[in-house]
């Protein structure tokens, strides 16, 4: 029997998912996600805490939003494993690229919440790719306008610190 992750989860819980903390913990909730389907939807508040915060633009950088990607993808990889009743600790992860960016406005505000979707397109060993849209919460979800998506890959290691130290 498998273990079943709640469909909605708190930042705190994120955190027990997740190596990220503090200004780098870039998802704040996840709202909904499918282990047998390889989909998360997740938010992210914008606030003065994050680390890519600029107070020029008072927000973030739309550029900086393949890092709220990837840590939702790591999310999505933790509940799978638990799910999935692998024993295993949770492996670290590289993002081996950003395809397909493409961003339709230059930053987000403060105090605005971002809703963001991810599907895992295919898998091979370690290296996943995945479909991510980033869009601005709002109630009528129907009406939503995708602001950001972008084609991530990663990769699962299994041993980070001797692969950065192979000669």
């Amino acid at each position: 029997m498998s273990n079943i992750v709640p469909q909605s989860l708190s930042r705190l819980e994120i955190e027990k998912l997740i190596p990220h903390k503090g200004k780098m913990l870039l998802v704040t909730r996840v709202k909904n996600h499918n282990s047998r389907e390889h989909t998360i939807s997740t938010e992210f508040d914008v606030t003065q805490d994050c680390i890519f915060y600029s107070e020029k633009i008072s927000g973030i950088p739309s550029w900086s939003v393949f890092e709220i990607m990837a840590q939702g993808i790591s999310v999505l990889a933790s509940i799978e494993r638990i799910e999935s009743n692998n024993p295993e600790p949770p492996k670290p992860g590289v993002l081996l690229s950003v395809a397909n960016y493409k961003a339709s406005v230059p930053s987000f505000k403060i105090n605005t919440t971002l809703s963001m979707n991810i599907k895992e397109e295919c898998r091979v060993d370690a290296v996943s790719r995945y479909n991510c849209s980033l869009y601005m919460a709002q109630e009528n979800q129907n009406e939503k306008e995708c602001l950001v998506s972008a084609t991530i890959s990663v990769m699962e290691m299994n041993d980070m610190k001797s692969f950065f130290n192979q000669n």
